[in-house]
């Protein structure tokens, strides 16, 4: 007999240098997800990436 597993709470990894933290509670998971959200907003996309960083290698290498 299987059973289903039970979902994981919400939880977000804080890594540092020598150690990392799993930060459950929802103020937290929130915080922490409105922040990466806002990041991946202000993102290039894949492609605008790319020619980001060729134009910085063709500047670089003259």
């Amino acid at each position: 007999m299987s059973r289903t597993p039970r979902p994981l709470p919400p939880r977000t990894p804080r890594e540092g240098l020598t150690d990392s933290v799993y930060l459950e509670s929802a103020a937290d998971v929130s915080l922490y997800t409105k922040a990466f959200d806002h990041l991946r907003a202000l993102a290039l996309s894949p492609d605008r990436s790319a020619s980001f960083m060729h134009a910085i290698l063709k500047e670089h290498s003259r």
